[in-house]
């Protein structure tokens, strides 16, 4: 979880950074067009990640524990 958490942040910045240099407004909104295969299937990865422990926190504690 740690580790997805890190990569979506580390694209998020890398993308804001890119805004920056091109003296625009850096926002949150990455367009997966714009990523690498790698960077998909990663980014992918980490949202299943992240979902196997929203659907864990789900069966432990029972709806309403995750938004969504």
């Amino acid at each position: 979880m740690a580790q997805a958490f890190e990569y979506i942040n580390l694209l998020r910045i890398h993308h804001q950074v890119e805004q920056m240099d091109r003296g625009t407004p850096p926002d949150n909104f990455i367009k997966p067009r714009s990523l690498s295969n790698l960077e998909k299937r990663m980014l992918k990865e980490s949202f299943q990640v992240i979902s196997r422990v929203q659907d864990s926190i789900v069966d432990q504690y029972g709806p309403g524990m995750v938004g969504g």
